[in-house]
């Protein structure tokens, strides 16, 4: 059974003075962020997920649990959460294993997205991560999480990149050596970004990159990504009509 990590522990400080719902509630085109994340990851042959709760943990777990989802879900509690998003990852560690997802509860991800991350030829110990090469047609790219490749993997990550070929979907797949990764990061510093791990496995070779061509993704980090969200999501549900 393939398993999926979400983070949905942080504030949302960036949207919260447009909704004070928390973050992974806030309604997107009529449906929760966090709904749609774990419907999209169900889609994409994911069969049981870990939401790493933090701030108002109790409202979002029994949010979740009134879906009444197909797919089985369990919480981790990451009481560290005003702190950097990758101690969520070490708060679920006793999840991970070889290819597990890991998911943002405020990224959208097409089924398409997720499919391809999936597919993708994972050697044991290597990570992987979706990314979309079509830097232009990005909607905030300051705001982005940039990503350097080379025919190997990737090489770099980060927003502040001066040199770039992809942009980080949000969407990957993991296993114990990121987690070694970061633990030895929280070691060194008492925090530990989720990027201080990729950058680890990108140092030692073992970062691979999955290009998701054309597929539908969009990170709701802001006022102004929410709205493009609601655009978005229209339009794709005239399409299907």
């Amino acid at each position: 059974m393939t398993r999926a990590i979400v983070l949905a522990a942080g504030r949302g400080s960036r949207l919260y003075e447009m909704d004070p719902t928390p973050k992974p509630l806030v309604r997107v085109a009529g449906r929760p962020l966090l709904q749609r994340t774990l419907e999209s990851l169900v889609k994409g042959g994911v069969g049981e997920a870990v939401v790493v709760l933090g701030y108002q943990a109790q409202t979002i777990r029994e949010a979740v649990l009134s879906w009444g989802m197909s797919l089985p879900v369990r919480f981790v509690l990451n009481d560290r959460w005003e702190r950097s998003n990758g101690l969520s990852v070490l708060a679920a560690a006793a999840e991970v294993e070889h290819g597990t997802f890991l998911s943002m509860s405020d990224h959208l991800l097409g089924d398409d997205l997720v499919r391809a991350v999936a597919d993708f030829p994972l050697a044991d110990g290597d990570a992987v991560l979706g990314v979309d090469r079509d830097v232009r047609g990005c909607f905030d790219i300051d705001d982005a999480t940039k990503v350097l490749l080379d025919p190997g993997g990737i090489t770099e990550i980060g927003k502040t990149l001066d040199h770039y070929d992809a942009i980080d979907t949000g969407c990957f797949r993991i296993g114990p050596s990121l987690v070694e990764a970061l633990r030895a990061a929280e070691s060194r510093s008492g925090d530990a970004s989720l990027s201080d791990g990729i950058r680890a496995l990108c140092g030692s070779g073992r970062m691979r990159a999955c290009d998701v061509g054309g597929a539908f993704w969009l990170d709701v980090d802001t006022p102004a990504a929410f709205a493009h969200a609601e655009l978005c999501l229209a339009r794709l549900a005239r399409l299907a009509v």
